[in-house]
């Protein structure tokens, strides 16, 4: 592993004098986006080709500067995600990347093993990339509801435009409900009302849907037409998927999991009319000395919003199901994901309603591709 980091290193380094040296080349605008266990980068890369824009999607470390050397010139904007696990790993993205734009939706506690100063810290590798935005014409799009986002604004130079639900917001959401039937959310943007329904799981799905109109309406794009294309949006692979297994219905999120995202899915299951709402949590991986407090603390939310059933699987998830025990929840413990599937397979009931959520080292999804096996024949 050592090897392959010091050989990543290099890579990287390779490519920044690259593109160093490749300052006469035609750029195209880039949209730079830091997000926080999200899809905004989906939102915002079909929202810019609304306008009759090509757009490419590039993402994360080592592969976004590999993507852009792809470029192609009737590519007109790129919406390029800038992942991170240390500081300075945005910044040296961002000097290749070169970002016009950027866009920063919270702040939360995933990485946070990585930085010893936890959440400050993480906020500190977040703002990296609206520092590396030009002072005279860049512009910052930020969360205003998030306590270091919504400081991110004060020393930048450039122009910043803030979304979400605070009075400082434009565009700002105004109620947001969520039934069977999607996301609903009610908006204001440039003073203009107006309401949209996501296909997307999760009240946080807002807050990336005003992060990508607002870029929109700054590129121009037609608001209505903006709206359309956020309704159209489906969930990705394991990213919220619905899926129904012996009568149940289950609730694939298992691509990722941090606890700010579990707790905002934990309140989606609870919403749903279901006979039984059963989580399937995995161990959130990269919490650090956090770990074990940030997981009982998902597991008092799961109590708190009156589910069911609460299983752990893995590490730390036995924490997260101790203390959704001891709020006086039915809970167990299991060590794979395969164990979870197999539960499923034995347990599940028509009219159940399953979130099934993860960190990626975890590999959730296995359980749900047991639970949809044949179950083995009884002796």
């Amino acid at each position: 592993m050592d090897e392959f980091l010091e050989y990543a290193a290099a890579v990287l380094v390779v490519f920044e004098l690259i593109e160093a040296g490749a300052g006469g080349r035609e750029k195209n605008d880039v949209a730079g986006v830091c997000r926080g266990g999200c899809r905004c980068d989906r939102l915002i890369e079909c929202l810019a080709m609304m306008n009759g824009h090509d757009a490419a999607e590039m993402r994360l470390e080592f592969g976004l500067p590999m993507q852009l050397l792809r470029l192609e010139p009737e590519y007109d904007i790129a919406v390029v995600e800038m992942g991170m696990n240390h500081l300075g790993e945005i910044a040296a993205l961002a000097r290749i990347a070169q970002p016009d734009w950027g866009v920063v939706t919270n702040v939360g506690t995933a990485h946070a093993e990585n930085f010893t100063d936890g959440q400050i810290g993480i906020a500190r590798a977040k703002f990296e990339l609206v520092a590396a935005l030009p002072a005279a014409t860049g512009i910052a799009f930020l969360n205003c509801d998030d306590a270091f986002v919504s400081q991110f604004g004060r020393d930048f130079g450039g122009r910043v435009v803030y979304f979400g639900a605070g009075p400082c917001a434009d565009p700002q959401i105004l109620s947001v409900t969520e039934d069977l039937a999607g996301l609903h959310i009610r908006y204001r943007a440039r003073d203009e009302e107006g309401s949209l329904t996501l296909q997307l799981l999760g009240a946080h799905n807002a807050l990336n849907a005003m992060a990508g109109l607002a870029v929109a309406l700054e590129a121009g794009v037609d608001r209505n037409a903006a709206a359309a294309a956020l309704e159209s949006l489906t969930p990705g692979d394991k990213r919220g998927q619905i899926l129904e297994i012996r009568g149940a219905t289950i609730l694939n999120d298992s691509y990722n999991s941090n606890p700010e995202a579990l707790r905002s899915m934990i309140r989606t299951l609870a919403a749903r009319p279901a006979q039984r709402r059963i989580l399937i949590a995995g161990e959130m991986l990269e919490l650090g000395e956090q770990g074990p407090d940030l997981h009982a603390e998902c597991g008092k939310a799961a109590a708190e919003a009156g589910l069911d059933l609460v299983i752990g699987v893995r590490g730390n998830a036995r924490h997260l199901a101790a203390a959704a025990c001891m709020a006086g929840v039915a809970s167990l413990f299991l060590e794979q994901p395969e164990d979870a599937g197999r539960w499923m397979q034995s347990n599940l009931r028509p009219g159940d309603a399953v979130l099934v959520k993860g960190s990626r080292g975890v590999h959730l999804e296995r359980a749900i591709e047991v639970a949809q096996s044949p179950a083995p024949e009884a002796n």
